[in-house]
């Protein structure tokens, strides 16, 4: 909404000098917006390090992002052994040490398909950030970046179960619970 007025006050006071003036605030608001965002994102890692660090995972790849329309509440991610923990971290409200909730995966199946071509894809586009669901005798792989615990916005079953091994299965995406 703000862009649009912006754009719309630049493109009507075009040639004028309240266009150079809605141009030089727009940076100004911008960049200044981004600064905080950055120190945000700062200050909450540096208490998941913390966190998780007491927890025995400071080297447990994680991620952080805030959740959406905010630059006050965020999510962190970190994957353990044997699925991965979430903590919210709220700049405004929340004092201490941050807390983390863990969650399971099935890392077992996750390693015997590895080497599925779907599964490698995925791996890439998603940095390992996925939880490994069995659902009705199907592996199911979900995106932890997009959305939150239990729905995520990206699922892609990968194989099925026959005979207590895992064949590769035609990739397909589940539609969200949600």
């Amino acid at each position: 909404l703000w862009l649009a007025l912006a754009c719309a006050v630049a493109w009507f006071a075009r040639g004028r000098r309240l266009a150079q003036s809605a141009l030089v605030a727009g940076l100004a608001l911008s960049s200044a917006y981004l600064g905080w965002s950055l120190l945000a994102k700062h200050l909450v890692e540096r208490e998941a390090d913390r966190a998780l660090a007491a927890m025995g995972l400071g080297d447990a790849p994680r991620f952080s992002v805030p959740l959406p329309l905010n630059t006050l509440l965020w999510r962190v991610v970190a994957m353990t052994p044997g699925g991965y923990v979430i903590g919210e971290r709220s700049l405004v409200a929340d004092r201490g040490p941050m807390r983390f909730q863990g969650y399971p995966s099935q890392t077992q199946a996750l390693a015997q398909v590895r080497t599925l071509p779907a599964v490698r894809r995925l791996q890439w586009f998603n940095r390992g950030f996925m939880r490994a669901r069995v659902v009705d005798g199907e592996l199911m792989l979900s995106d932890l970046r997009m959305g939150l615990e239990p729905d995520y916005n990206f699922n892609f079953i990968v194989a099925r179960e026959q005979d207590g091994r895992w064949i590769e299965a035609p990739p397909r995406q589940v539609e969200a619970a949600y």
